[in-house]
């Protein structure tokens, strides 16, 4: 009976840390951490992470394009964490991170669509994912940004905006 309380009070605790939440004790009597005035958040970081896979190489944007994320009335498969709910966060403006998923049972080609908090929101749409996917894996950089959100038939959509760099010259090109 003892093990099994210690497990479920592990549990609490890890889905705690998992959504991002302070455990009830923790806000209660805990003291907040104070931030460090020159520390990056963790978006910050992540955007910085995201371009440094592209080396020091940014180029000049040659393509742009508009497209609506795919995907978004689904549930995450990780945290099972309703899109919509994470949608709901987002604002114009946003800066967001292009990840390739070559595993994806359904799409080898599929390219996730996340906030700079590491939150999925969809998937970039098939017909675009192709070219972007090799674009990333072949170190050629795509920022997206979200343009704006509405709600339409109940389903909060994205609308975001793709910035295509040029490629760099010491890659081999992608036709």
């Amino acid at each position: 009976m003892l093990i099994l309380a210690l497990i479920l009070i592990l549990a609490i605790g890890l889905i705690a840390i998992l959504s991002n939440q302070k455990p009830e004790a923790a806000k209660a009597g805990a003291k907040p951490k104070k931030e460090l005035p020159n520390k990056a958040s963790k978006e910050e970081q992540n955007w910085q992470r995201y371009l440094a896979q592209f080396g020091a190489h940014t180029g000049e944007v040659v393509d742009m394009e508009e497209t609506f994320v795919v995907g978004v009335k689904y549930n995450n498969d990780h945290t099972n964490i309703p899109r919509q709910q994470i949608i709901a966060k987002c604002r114009a403006g946003d800066k967001l991170l292009l990840i390739p998923e070559p595993n994806n049972p359904k799409d080898s080609y599929a390219v996730m669509v996340c906030r700079l908090s590491g939150e999925q929101i969809g998937y970039i749409n098939a017909d675009l994912a192709m070219d972007v996917g090799a674009r990333l894996n072949s170190g050629v950089r795509v920022d997206a940004e979200i343009i704006f959100i509405e709600k339409i038939h109940n389903l909060l959509e994205v609308r975001i905006r793709l910035s295509k760099y040029r490629r760099r010259r010491d890659l081999p090109q992608i036709k």
